[in-house]
């Protein structure tokens, strides 16, 4: 009998109007008939809603019969038919766990309840806190706002990045350290569900690469303002993505900004509604679909509007609410997720979910000093027991965008700007490390805490330091900087380890061959950047394939890490790793085989570098004068590589004046001047 009612309840529903229409959640039954199975319509038409990105992901997590199951089908469309039928109005559809959001009117409900794909229906209201600002605006570098003077600085060299306003949030957890290795966050996709973005004015955001965004409060593809909206509604995602893709040098830095960014606009300032747990649910579904590695929501769920029940603490226990299981589901398929604890510290159990959940990594914010737990940071345990924050991290304090300037930056507070540092810092060790499973790279970082033998409920494990984390972890490599200079195409890298690199070999295969060759890599006098300059006596044609392998005492790692891939560059191409400095990449012309660079020292320098091409095995040696003959250093080598060599040239007592160096190599001399300035 009641599948007849079914044709009946279609024909007699749609007559009713949506006057008075309320939000609800309608859980099916099941997917429909079709069978899935690999082979099957639904099976396909369920790989088929995923990028590939999305698949490769998973499959870092799951085995190949895992890579996809029941609950990625989409839902069964004559469901949805039927329901639009009945004068209800689809909102959202989650295939995950197979329930869509309708907009009805509750006349409407007991009816559609009926339907025989129907298990239930529910009403929904959640409560959003936004984050603190202050009211100052700073669009001038100075001097960092003496910022530096809040942590001890090391000797790294900071002339090619500054981070002017943004030192803070950067050094507290040691990201520069892997910023100086050239890693940007290449090759990362990072989701953020937030409010609203605009990324369009800041200068900060001039090279950023977002890939997709989508508004599930309008269900279009606007994440910025629409008509109607609160005027404030796009500032809270856009500060938010500012920390992780902003990039201004030097004046503010991203933690990752050379990653691809994903936005979903999931919550409406203007009200408390419920519907936006779903939002979120449907973001992250969205954002999972498309390939993120990472997902970002400085967003929080407790409260609900008078009409609703609020959550219960009870409820806080890592699996229970809307967003926790969404969040575990998405970790499941190897999505790295993190959130904020909330704001409504001090006091215990004042966590907000999906900071409660299993697997997220959720974060806290300290005061600048990286000492004290900011007052407003929330705290733990849920109601398992189990310690939150995860973390924590700078959440007073923290420089971002001005959303409505172009040029401005300004401090924010609040733990919704600690877990987005905490996303960039994610980006960073997923760059260098692609292979690390969600549950992995959350371990690293919590190991490499400060409070990682003493964890509580107001710092979690405390302070990660990024370096720490990556450096155990295995041999750290840059992405490649490559020109070309004589009959060779350079290429060069950085390779850091706990231990020395005791061998760097690049594979090389020309266009033309099926085989790989061994080409040593040399150290330089640069910290940590190994050469290799490859001879184009074999090259056939343009193009040449290669891939690194490095190994110290204690460790092994190829670069690109997958056994099957590799770099593929032209030859002639001239491309440069951000950050890497200008002396780090000497370039010849055709007519040199020397150079000094700089060729203009300052009085009191100890030592500089000649750079020299050897065309074949031999001996140097190198001799330096003043402008009267007389000899002031000498040094030779019997046996040096083919490729670019250098050759330290102790200055030590030299008086401002012009010298000379004489270098002779392979039967030829060569003059190589420079001068000593006060």
């Amino acid at each position: 009998m009641k599948s007849k009612f079914v044709t009946f309840a279609i024909l007699f529903f749609g007559i009713y109007s949506q006057l008075h229409s309320e939000v609800f959640r309608i859980y099916l039954s099941d997917k429909g008939p079709d069978i899935f199975e690999p082979g099957s319509r639904l099976y396909t038409e369920t790989l088929n809603s995923l990028t590939q990105a999305a698949l490769d992901r998973r499959a870092k997590i799951l085995s190949p019969s895992e890579i996809i199951s029941i609950q990625d089908a989409p839902i069964y469309s004559d469901y949805i038919y039927a329901i639009e039928n009945a004068g209800a109005k689809i909102i959202h559809t989650l295939k995950w766990k197979n329930y869509c959001i309708v907009r009805a009117d509750s006349s409407l409900i007991d009816e559609l309840s009926e339907l025989p794909f129907v298990n239930k229906i529910e009403s929904a209201a959640n409560k959003y806190s936004l984050l603190s600002l202050t009211n100052n605006n700073y669009s001038a570098k100075g001097d960092s706002l003496n910022l530096h003077d809040l942590i001890k600085v090391d000797t790294y060299d900071y002339s090619k990045i500054d981070y002017g306003f943004s030192f803070t949030q950067i050094k507290l957890i040691n990201a520069d350290k892997i910023h100086k290795l050239g890693i940007f966050g290449d090759n990362v996709n990072i989701g953020f569900l937030d409010s609203g973005f605009d990324y369009h004015k800041a200068i900060a955001f001039v090279n950023i690469n977002v890939v997709a965004e989508y508004d599930f409060i309008n269900n279009d593809e606007i994440v910025k303002n629409e008509d109607g909206e609160h005027p404030n509604q796009f500032h809270h995602g856009t500060l938010v993505l500012s920390t992780v893709a902003g990039f201004d040098n030097p004046r503010f830095i991203g933690m990752s900004p050379n990653s691809a960014f994903y936005l979903a606009k999931t919550e409406d300032i203007r009200s408390e509604k419920q519907i936006e747990t779903d939002n979120f649910a449907a973001g992250i579904e969205w954002l999972e679909s498309q390939g993120v590695d990472i997902i970002n929501a400085s967003l929080g769920y407790n409260q609900f509007d008078s009409s609703d029940s609020s959550y219960t603490f009870d409820e806080l226990d890592g699996n229970s609410t809307i967003p926790a299981i969404y969040v575990n589901m998405a970790a499941q398929r190897g999505v790295v997720f993190i959130t904020s604890v909330g704001n409504g510290g001090p006091g215990v159990k004042t966590l907000n979910s999906p900071a409660d959940a299993d697997s997220v990594l959720a974060v806290g914010s300290v005061q600048p000093n990286g000492v004290d737990v900011s007052k407003f940071s929330a705290r733990g345990p849920t109601s398992t027991g189990k310690i939150k924050p995860d973390l924590t991290t700078i959440g007073d304090f923290v420089f971002c965008v001005n959303p409505s300037e172009a040029d401005v930056y300004m401090p924010a507070k609040g733990t919704s700007v600690s877990s987005p540092l905490i996303a960039g810092a994610v980006g960073l060790m997923l760059s260098a490390f692609p292979e690390l499973k969600p549950y992995d790279a959350k371990q690293l970082l919590l190991k490499s805490s400060d409070r990682y033998y003493t964890p509580d409920n107001d710092y979690g494990h405390g302070i990660p330091d990024l370096f720490q984390a990556m450096i155990d972890y295995d041999i750290i490599i840059s992405p490649f900087s490559t020109y070309p200079s004589h009959n060779f195409q350079r290429i060069f890298f950085k390779i850091k380890s706990d231990k020395p690199i005791e061998s760097a070999y690049l594979y090389v295969k020309f266009s033309e061959s099926s085989l790989y060759f061994p080409y040593p890599m040399k150290k330089t006098s640069i910290a940590d950047q190994f050469v290799c300059d490859i001879p184009l006596d074999l090259a056939v044609n343009s193009y040449m394939d290669f891939y690194l392998d490095a190994e110290s005492s204690s460790k092994r790692r190829r670069a690109p890490y997958t056994v099957d891939e590799y770099f593929t560059i032209q030859i002639g191409d001239t491309s440069y790793v951000h950050n890497f400095e200008h002396r780090e990449s000497p370039r010849f012309v055709q007519t040199a085989s020397a150079f000094l660079y700089p060729n203009f020292l300052h009085s009191g320098t100890a030592h500089s570098t000649l750079n020299f091409f050897v065309e074949k095995e031999g001996r140097y040696d190198l001799r330096v004068f003043d402008l009267t003959g007389s000899l002031y250093y000498s040094h030779s080598e019997g046996k040096v590589l083919v490729g670019i060599n250098e050759a330290s040239i102790d200055l030590t007592g030299l008086a401002i004046g012009a010298y000379y160096i004489m270098l002779s190599l392979s039967g030829k001399t060569e003059v190589v001047p420079f001068v000593i300035v006060r």
